[in-house]
């Protein structure tokens, strides 16, 4: 495991299975404001939240060790900058 900040123990590597469980829970989501005209920021969060995931499978694949914590903050290992997002 790799601890990007070793007083956070709950850092973890992020899996592609990690990712798709995520864009199945926000699409479960949003499938519940289909029908509620009100919700308009609810699905943009969600549609991006999707677009997140996806691209982290993106940078998954191309063997780029991202990690996550239970705060759900990203951080970037590999490459000469690491990179963090909240």
């Amino acid at each position: 495991m790799v601890m990007a900040d070793q007083t956070d123990k709950s850092t973890r590597i992020l899996t592609i299975s990690d990712c798709e469980q995520n864009i199945k829970t926000c699409q479960e989501k949003l499938g519940n404001y289909i029908d509620s005209k009100d919700q308009d920021d609810a699905q943009i969060r969600l549609q991006a939240e999707i677009g997140i995931w996806a691209r982290m499978i993106h940078h998954i694949n191309n063997g780029e060790i991202v990690t996550i914590n239970d705060k759900n903050q990203l951080h970037w290992v590999s490459g000469d900058s690491n990179k963090t997002i909240n």
